[in-house]
């Protein structure tokens, strides 16, 4: 199990946990409890991976099942197999109880932000897969402006991204459409940090299909912008429940030494195999 303390703990009157939220907050306290107890003996269904410090000293006691935002995550269950690492970027631990964003803080925006690295056929990296949960734009603001005066930019690179908050128009911009309309503005910073994609990336919006004045989520805003990241190729912006309409499928990719590359839907892999080819897209990545 993986948790965030900072998730529930920014719960408020305003953003209330729901019945599977609380439940889930219990089991995870369950766990530390049994940690405590027990240390690093906990076996399955009693272990705990805590993503992020809590406040007042609550989680210092947790250092072997702790990752601070900016630290690494190397094993799965306890298991280090060399084969994943996950780069922990957010939820953001405010030190100064005065910090101005904390003020544009709520449920949302202490989503959990990991940037996983996955190796493939002996070779390491050749996945990257940012995944930014439900995060607002303030957020993505903040992590741009905090890694680019680390020199550490290179941590928001992917291959794979899955648009946070489900394609939503909240992510990317400060403005309200439903006031400004077309005249609302992009937040440099926020793009900028979503933008980092490598040769080839490819962006997924698990959403629903995306129309022009729907509500907001998915906003086809969004998905304009996020279409202008990727030059805007059609192929590498790809709407989950698009997909499924489609393809009657989800959406997946093979990853291999040539990187990820989306499969392809079960009638051309049948036709593929028969023709003796191969049954995964095979454009090749620019970064090897």
């Amino acid at each position: 199990m993986w948790s965030s303390p900072i998730v529930f703990r920014r719960a408020s009157a305003q953003h209330k946990l729901c019945e599977e939220a609380k439940a889930w907050a219990s089991e995870a306290r369950r766990r530390v409890r049994r940690f405590r107890e027990d240390g690093l003996a906990t076996e399955n269904g009693d272990r705990i991976l805590i993503l992020g410090k809590d406040k007042d000293g609550k989680t210092d006691d947790l250092g072997d099942i702790l990752i601070e935002c900016k630290e690494l995550i190397t094993k799965v269950n306890r298991v280090q197999s060399g084969e994943l690492q996950g780069r922990l970027l957010a939820p953001i631990f405010f030190e100064d109880e005065d910090d101005p964003l904390l003020d544009e803080i709520e449920k949302n925006n202490s989503s959990v932000i990991t940037r996983f690295s996955i190796s493939a056929d002996g070779y390491k990296g050749k996945c990257l897969f940012l995944s930014g949960g439900d995060a607002g734009v303030a957020i993505w603001k903040r992590l741009w402006e905090r890694n680019s005066e680390d020199g550490t930019t290179d941590w928001l690179q992917y291959d794979i991204v899955e648009t946070p908050h489900h394609c939503s128009w909240r992510t990317l911009s400060f403005d309200h459409w439903s006031q400004l309309g077309e005249a609302v503005k992009v937040c440099p910073e926020a793009r900028d940090a979503l933008g980092q994609g490598r040769e080839g990336s490819v962006i997924v919006a698990s959403c629903k299909p995306i129309k022009k004045d729907d509500a907001n989520p998915p906003h086809e805003r969004a998905k304009r912008e996020y279409l202008s990241m990727v030059g805007e190729d059609t192929d590498r912006f790809l709407c989950t429940e698009e997909v499924r309409d489609k393809e009657d499928r989800p959406v997946e990719f093979k990853i291999s030494h040539r990187g990820p590359q989306r499969t392809l839907k079960l009638a051309a892999t049948i036709g593929a195999s028969a023709a003796g080819v191969s049954a995964v897209s095979t454009t090749a990545r620019g970064h090897g």
